[in-house]
């Protein structure tokens, strides 16, 4: 039930952005997001599969083996969204590396 409501959190968060770019035309668009982790990878294959097929958004799914890779990938233009962190780590992150890296959503998280 925990693992659903995340999913659930995660798909909430993510519609809004995939929302205005489909909204944006109606050809297929790519966005490119960055995770951390197998199971991360797992959860956004299947958020892929629902994009494509109700928005015509093609999900480019990156992963990361370390938590600051995202981040700089996103900074550098890589990437177009990153899921992974909590407020306090991208408030450090952000401070240390003179960046502004802000949240669009909330995003699922595991125990």
């Amino acid at each position: 039930m925990l693992k659903k409501l995340h999913f659930v959190s995660l798909l909430v968060a993510l519609f809004g952005v995939l929302v205005f770019l489909a909204s944006c035309g109606k050809q297929s668009k790519t966005v490119k997001i960055g995770v951390v982790g197998t199971q991360d990878q797992q959860i956004w294959e299947s958020v892929a599969k629902k994009v494509k097929k109700q928005d015509n958004i093609n999900l480019k799914i990156t992963t990361f083996t370390d938590y600051n890779q995202p981040n700089r990938a996103l900074v550098d233009g890589d990437i177009d969204l990153n899921a992974f962190q909590s407020y306090n780590f991208q408030t450090a992150w952000n401070q240390k590396n003179h960046t502004s890296i802000v949240a669009i959503g909330n995003t699922y998280f595991n125990r």
